[in-house]
């Protein structure tokens, strides 16, 4: 079988490829910036490559120097012609990871036919896309599948874990001993995995979780152990540590450390 991966420079894209090679796939991988190892889209489009499938891990991240345009463009638009030459190739499938970030800042537990409500540039480029997806495969040989991670846990994985991993090696401590919230994550390993189990991967909407919620101080914890160090959690009430993220205006911290985010599987 022959598959696409875009992004592969990425986290989750480097990690997919890596998988995808160790089960015997034969990959054709795709970045904004041709490599001696890669084709850029332009390359990729004007060759016409034909794969079975096509996973799209490339996107433009949150950057908060980037504008909406330069968001739509590398997240609609971009997608939208991949999508087009992914029809127009008779893929069997294409496969989009989206983001959970699309329903919005809730507070509590999600589905995936859960209301989407985006909340910064990111997340609406991401459910834009989706949009424009469902409308291009209508009724498509390609069978469109939309992934929408909660937090990618892994050693060296971007974003959050990789703040954490910084604070393990200048102050491993937290606050976080009594917050009993719950979270769920997916490791990268098991994401890798159930993107390439591509006979049970069928078509609509899907968010991979790990089988347990974690805390907090759990996940604080599960990042440690990938460098065989620990860290050290103070029983710190909860109410306190809500008071100080409302007095500096850290609603997006307190969001992400305080609240719940558990995923309900059908």
């Amino acid at each position: 079988m022959i598959i696409t991966i875009t992004g592969s420079t990425g986290y989750l894209g480097r990690s997919l490829l890596e998988h995808a090679l160790c089960n015997g796939f034969n990959v054709y991988t795709v970045n904004r910036l041709s490599s001696k190892s890669s084709m850029s889209y332009q390359e990729y489009f004007e060759a016409k490559h034909c794969s079975d499938v096509i996973i799209h891990c490339g996107a433009l991240v949150h950057n908060k120097t980037s504008s909406y345009a330069d968001f739509y463009q590398s997240n609609v638009v971009l997608t939208k012609q991949l999508a087009i030459h992914a029809k127009n190739q008779k893929c069997k499938k294409f496969i989009f990871i989206s983001s959970i970030g699309v329903f919005g800042n809730t507070k509590s537990s999600v589905h995936k036919n859960s209301n989407c409500k985006p909340y910064d540039f990111y997340t609406r480029s991401k459910y834009e896309a989706e949009l424009e997806l469902f409308k291009i495969f209508s009724n498509s040989f390609t069978e469109l599948v939309i992934i929408r991670p909660p937090i990618i846990v892994g050693k060296y994985a971007p974003g959050n874990v990789r703040i954490i991993e910084s604070l393990l090696k200048v102050l491993p401590v937290t606050p976080f001993l009594l917050v009993k919230n719950k979270k769920s994550i997916v490791s990268i390993n098991n994401l890798c995995e159930f993107l390439l189990d591509f006979d049970n991967l069928s078509k609509g909407i899907h968010i991979p979780v790990d089988p347990l919620p974690l805390s907090t101080a759990e996940i604080f914890d599960l990042i440690a152990s990938f460098h065989f160090k620990k860290f050290y959690h103070l029983p710190i009430p909860v109410f306190l540590l809500k008071i100080f993220f409302r007095v500096f205006r850290l609603k997006g911290l307190e969001r992400n450390l305080i609240f719940d985010l558990v995923v309900k599987q059908d």
